[in-house]
């Protein structure tokens, strides 16, 4: 051992022979230091996932001839990697792993083997497969093959279900219906792209976020240099998966019994000429059950619907029926209509007739039934809909185009998107539609609106590196945020400051006392370009935030989010001196948020915690990552005991629209 070597040679010259018992002692100390910096990775990836973490995990591995036998050894030492860290049991997390190329193969499936080691022998001698790239096909066998309680999947008893699919490049066959699916059933997905992997391929198989979920590196050798973050992610999924699950459980418990909040539900039916009347008479059917399964009354659950083709039609309004026979009998005399598909003017059509209408503070719902692609717009629709605090869901039949679909519904894909293949299918989503339909009103009807008080200001990097298109994205990030909180003087106030070559208040903490007033002031910034000099940025917080103090007259809560897309050029000082003083003397709690060539070590200097540091690759991601900011903002360090720590939930919709009366949603659904 060199370290001990030298040692014998240094002590020799020194004390002669006599020090053997010395360096012996020495050596001891320094194995057991080389010991704990070995295993201080795993320790810490250990107590992410704890003891008590359940979970099954399902492996799919590309063992295409692209791959190559060398390459193949290294999936192996990965696979090895991964597995050391979780706490193998049968009752704790089980593991399975299908490698596939042509065909899919079951390896070992999720009830094979009981403990760690057995599943590590068998990786360790995994047979190389070879043969073509079909990740379609390997999707599919894995969902009905390993994610099954016959194969020991545990989803019938709320245990968290996670795939992850290693692959080196591009499918032979389709996989965005099968990973779809897969997400439809509540299997967070995570992919893994190596070498020659589309990206895009790995965005249609990765649960959302994606920068959570989908990693690409460059070589194989790069794989473990992955495991870490891949370990700690799937541990962090697994904890919010079960979280989910209880919240969800206890909520549709409300609904079964006849208890589902008030709410506004508007069925957005496409009748066009690619449906046929033999489809459109499922979708008939469909509509029978799925209206039956809620309690319809003026006091709890309003419906409406309209059809469109070339022009939406008014069926009926909200609430526009005497009884529950009579919205049956309306729903019996739809009529199939025909023409082509314009769903962006229906979104406006609905926005206009059915939701402008309604009561302000009663969460509206869209479901968006629809077989083909738009022959309009369909992004601002929807997203002046969602403005209006309503969560839209999207039903797609067959192969419509899901990138258009997607800016319909709202985020996360997986839980607002559906996809089927037919018509027939229609009725297998009922139960899930509702469940996800009555978790979205409870949640938001019960909570979403804060009602505490918080002093909190936005410091936005407006340097040359973002165009203006990217800088329109931070603003409608920025009036995202804006929807989670109760604004005014009694409630939450907010500043913004920008930052370049040097820093500009545009407004201070106490100028505006309305939310409106304070979207109009983002949406009128204009990037003026420069450098990135965030430590003026910072610097000049510090006197607002005194200010903010004064102008208050009582203590509260105080934050900063910073976003910045680069690293700090040409600067005086660090910037962790004026961002730790902030965080120090004045009790600031800084949200660091990087976008594109962001130093993410920089960010954490500004932060001070990793965990109120977020990075994403582009501007457009950034609404991905607001449910995981609120989640930060109101579950790290609850604001108030009467508030909810789970207003994140309401941020599945783009917005909010609730009643702040109850904001104890957390607390009264969590607890025993």
């Amino acid at each position: 051992h060199p370290p001990y070597f030298l040692m014998h040679i240094v002590f020799a010259i020194l004390f002669g022979d006599t020090s053997y018992e010395i360096i012996q002692y020495i050596y001891c100390i320094f194995s057991l230091v080389w010991l704990l910096i070995k295993l201080k990775v795993s320790g810490f990836l250990l107590s992410v996932c704890t003891q008590n973490t359940v979970a099954d995990i399902v492996f799919l591995v590309d063992g295409s001839n692209s791959i190559g036998r060398a390459n193949f050894q290294q999936i192996r030492e990965f696979l090895s990697s991964l597995v050391e860290n979780f706490e193998v049991a049968p009752d704790r997390i089980r593991i399975g792993l299908v490698q596939y190329s042509d065909t899919p193969y079951t390896e070992f499936s999720l009830s094979t083997y009981q403990n760690k080691e057995e599943i590590l022998r068998y990786i360790q001698n995994l047979r190389y497969i070879t043969g073509e790239t079909f990740t379609g096909k390997g999707l599919e066998f894995m969902l009905k093959q390993h994610f099954v309680e016959k194969a020991g999947s545990r989803a019938q008893q709320n245990v968290p279900q996670i795939a992850i699919v290693i692959t080196d490049g591009d499918s032979q066959d389709e996989v965005e219906s099968q990973a779809q699916e897969l997400r439809q059933r509540g299997i967070k997905m995570f992919a893994i792209g190596i070498k020659d992997a589309n990206e895009t391929l790995l965005r249609q198989i990765a649960s959302e976020p994606y920068d959570q979920h989908a990693y690409s590196v460059s070589d194989f050798a790069a794989l473990q240099g992955i495991s870490q973050s891949v370990i700690r992610k799937v541990c962090t999924a697994v904890e919010e998966t079960q979280k989910e699950v209880i919240l969800m459980s206890k909520v549709l418990i409300s609904c079964d019994s006849g208890r589902c909040s008030k709410s506004y539900i508007v069925l957005l039916v496409d009748s066009s000429g690619s449906i046929g009347d033999s489809h459109f008479k499922e979708v008939r059917e469909f509509l029978h059950s799925f209206v039956d399964s809620f309690n319809l009354r003026p006091d709890k659950v309003r419906v409406g619907l309209a059809q469109y083709s070339d022009m939406p039609h008014k069926e009926f309004l909200l609430g526009d029926y005497s009884d529950k026979t009579d919205l049956h009998q309306k729903l019996t005399d739809l009529i199939y209509r025909g023409g082509s598909t314009n769903t962006g003017l229906a979104l406006t059509f609905i926005r206009e007739n059915y939701f402008t209408l309604a009561r302000q503070n009663v969460p509206g719902i869209a479901i968006v039934i629809t077989d083909g692609e738009s022959n309009d717009d369909v992004e601002e629709p929807s997203q002046r809909l969602r403005n209006l605090g309503v969560s839209i869901f999207v039903i797609r039949v067959g192969t419509g185009n899901m990138e258009k679909l997607r800016t319909i519904a709202n985020i996360p894909h997986e839980e607002f998107l559906f996809s089927i293949d037919s018509y027939q299918e229609l009725q297998v989503l009922k139960e899930s539609l509702r469940n996800k339909v009555c978790f979205t009103v409870t949640v938001q009807s019960q909570g979403c609106k804060q009602t505490t008080k918080a002093d909190i200001y936005f410091l936005l990097d407006e340097s040359g590196s973002i165009n203006s298109n990217e800088f329109d994205d931070m603003k409608n990030f920025t009036k995202q945020l804006l929807e989670a909180f109760e604004v005014g003087n009694n409630h939450v106030r907010f500043g913004l400051v920008k930052f370049a070559s040097s820093a500009t208040i545009v407004f201070r903490i106490h100028y505006y006392n309305t939310k409106a007033d304070i979207e109009k002031a983002v949406t009128s910034l204009r990037n003026m370009g420069g450098g990135t000099r965030t430590d003026l940025g910072l610097r000049e917080m510090i006197p607002l935030f005194e200010e903010a103090v004064r102008t208050r007259g009582e203590k509260v809560r105080k934050l900063l989010i910073v976003i910045t897309d680069g690293e700090s050029i040409g600067t005086v000082e660090s910037v962790e001196v004026p961002a730790k003083l902030l965080r120090t003397e004045q009790n600031v709690i800084i949200y660091a948020i990087g976008v594109k060539d962001a130093s993410e070590p920089e960010l954490e200097l500004i932060s001070g915690s990793p965990q109120r540091t977020f990075y994403v690759k582009n501007y457009d991601f950034l609404d991905e990552i607001k449910k995981d900011i609120i989640t930060e903002i109101f579950d790290g360090k609850p604001l108030e005991k009467n508030v909810s720590s789970q207003c994140l939930l309401s941020l599945r919709a783009s917005t909010c629209k609730c009643t702040p009366k109850s904001a104890n949603i957390y607390n009264s659904l969590y607890s025993p």
